[in-house]
């Protein structure tokens, strides 16, 4: 089986490992090209397909936060946030951007 062009980061210890299934995988690279495209409402709808497969990767939610905090959507993007916390409270990523909306 092919290894992913785009490398998941590194969980941090508190976190749970997830194992992604691999429609998942396609739609999280989907969301990261749209979102490098600056497509942000295709990567917020992507990133929620992903989120709702696999709702217990912290990286789909941190990704549709994200998505939804550039496309404007601040309430959308402090939800997602929320799930990432509650995945880990102590994310560092996820805890910045909470502090950021």
């Amino acid at each position: 089986m092919a290894q992913s062009s785009i490398s998941r980061p590194k969980l941090p210890r508190s976190a749970k490992p997830v194992t992604v299934p691999a429609p998942v995988t396609r739609l999280w690279q989907e969301g990261v090209r749209a979102s490098e495209r600056g497509d942000w409402a295709d990567a917020a709808r992507t990133f929620e397909r992903a989120a709702a497969l696999s709702p217990d990767d912290l990286l789909m939610w941190l990704n549709l936060a994200d998505a939804r905090r550039h496309h404007g959507d601040v309430a959308g993007a402090a939800e997602a946030v929320a799930r990432c916390l509650d995945l880990d409270p102590a994310h560092r990523i996820a805890r910045a951007l909470a502090a950021d909306l």
